[in-house]
């Protein structure tokens, strides 16, 4: 009886709230763009704002954007030249959060704009060929190769005869990329550091590895964790803090371009465990998954709340623009619409499964904030998280949210084949992935990362090569909480900055 009252009044409470949180660092995926979708049609670039990496493909770039460029469902075209085979992917950011991270000298017409910006990713050929940021209905940013442009549109539309154009694949640096396939990734790994019993913390690196054609090049080894974002590589420390009698980890962002050092912020330091009445204890937190914009963590430990010693193990999302004053996301601030009433079912399935008597919840008021990014199934996946007590003893219970991460979370998740499949050629295979042009698969298992060379058989699929090109000793307990591809010119630029970060070891030459 009391455990249908403590859910009843649960579930009464979960679906009159609003589900919400702080608003100002989240971000929301929208649904596909559409034949009306403002992107459509033809645009003239204005001027060149950043242009990141002066190579022969931006020269020629900005050469052909001076004639304009076109964008419908089926086809994006400069100049005399189209992609096809076209994947548009739309997601709403904060304004703010978005034009500092593009760090370009903006055009004056941003001082009235909206607190969201609409990005639109367009992909040709599973490579992500440009991103198109509206400011205004008929202005924008283009980001295309690592170069900026403010950009206007001059008229709107949906069809083109391509009948008199060339595919982009016949342009000359375009040619020399298909002959020489590169790709990277960046792998972040966490592992427990068993020099800190008392603690018991984590240690974090960073693995970059590449390969032009089937050549690899030097495995590049940082022990920190790197992670790129819009402008550019940033590192993740963590610092320790005492307040209120609480000792706890937080995690401190760093841009590795900027020479000079960060303001100070004289904002006092409140993390959420602060903020949520917690003291005297011990707080741990790991992360899950990072990425550009995001960082999802486990935190565990014991604090005492209201007089009464409480276990803390729960799951959350940061923004990376708000480390490291804490502000976790909650489902709305991730999802809108029919997925958020989706996800609530999920919680409520999962709590029927919780059977037995004198059963009660802990911070309730939270639970739309416990979710977070784990590895599961060879996919970045969602995965929410409960605490309760029943008889006094505290249990958690982790379900499966099954909604796809959007694309401003998770864009790359692919893989060449399901891991079921790849068990049958490595049957130690723990976990698998794979490049964005499958060319290159990381292969896990229980004590060792494995790098292999994909090929396209006569049948048009993909198989994995029989012999490595390198295998990679794994720590004790190590996992990965990171995969960042790269390809074409990037991989360059990407694999001179590591080598200038002064890598701790090159794992192979």
């Amino acid at each position: 009886m009391k455990k249908i009252l403590t859910l009843t009044l649960l579930m009464i409470f979960l679906t009159s709230c609003s589900f919400s949180s702080p608003s100002g660092y989240g971000q929301k995926i929208t649904p596909p763009a559409n034949v009306e979708s403002p992107m459509f049609g033809e645009w003239i670039v204005k001027k060149t704002l950043t242009q990141k990496d002066k190579k022969v493909d931006n020269d020629v770039y900005s050469e052909l954007l001076t004639k304009g460029f076109k964008i419908t469902k089926d086809y994006f075209i400069i100049d005399n030249y189209y992609w096809n085979d076209l994947s548009l992917k739309t997601k709403l950011v904060s304004s703010n959060d978005y034009l500092n991270s593009v760090g370009a000298k903006l055009p004056q017409i941003i001082s009235g704009l909206k607190n969201e910006l609409e990005v639109f990713s367009i992909t040709s050929k599973s490579k992500l060929l440009c991103e198109l940021t509206l400011l205004t209905k008929n202005t924008g940013l283009l980001d295309i190769y690592g170069s900026i442009y403010e950009v206007s549109k001059k008229s709107s539309y949906n069809n083109v005869n391509i009948s008199s154009l060339k595919p982009a694949s016949t342009i000359s640096f375009y040619q020399k990329s298909m002959t020489n396939s590169k790709t990277g990734v960046l792998i972040g790994l966490k592992t427990p550091d068993n020099d800190d019993n008392a603690n018991n913390s984590f240690k974090y690196r960073t693995l970059w590895i590449s390969k032009s054609n089937d050549q690899l090049n030097p495995i590049l080894e940082i022990d920190t964790m790197i992670f790129p974002r819009k402008n550019g590589f940033w590192t993740l420390s963590e610092d320790i803090i005492s307040k209120n009698n609480i000792r706890e980890n937080i995690f401190v962002p760093k841009d590795l371009s900027q020479t000079k050092p960060a303001p100070v912020n004289k904002k006092p330091l409140i993390t959420e465990q602060t903020l949520h009445g917690y003291s005297n204890g011990n707080i741990l937190k790991e992360v899950t998954y990072i990425c550009n914009d995001y960082i999802s963590v486990k935190i565990t430990g014991n604090a005492m709340k209201n007089g009464v010693n409480e276990p803390i193990n729960k799951l959350h999302m940061y923004p990376i623009s708000s480390l490291p004053y804490e502000n976790s996301m909650s489902i709305e601030d991730i999802f809108r619409g029919s997925s958020v009433d989706f996800i609530r079912g999920e919680f409520f399935s999962a709590l029927k499964t919780i059977n037995g008597s004198n059963i009660s919840f802990i911070n309730a008021d939270e639970q739309s904030q416990n979710i977070g990014i784990t590895r599961r199934d060879s996919h970045w996946l969602f995965t929410g998280r409960i605490g309760y007590f029943i008889n006094n003893k505290f249990r958690t219970l982790d379900y499966n949210l099954s909604v796809i991460p959007p694309s401003n979370i998770v864009f790359y998740d692919n893989l060449y084949a399901p891991l079921h499949e790849v068990k049958e050629s490595i049957p130690y295979a723990k976990d698998a992935f794979s490049s964005p042009d499958n060319s290159m698969a990381l292969i896990q298992t229980e004590n060792y990362l494995y790098v292999y060379s994909i090929k396209e058989t006569p049948f048009a699929t993909m198989e994995i090569a029989k012999t490595p090109l390198a295998k990679i000793k794994l720590k004790d307990g190590e996992s990965v909480i990171m995969s960042e591809w790269a390809g074409g010119e990037y991989v360059n630029s990407w694999n001179n900055f590591m080598k200038s970060y002064n890598p701790s070891k090159t794992l192979k030459k």
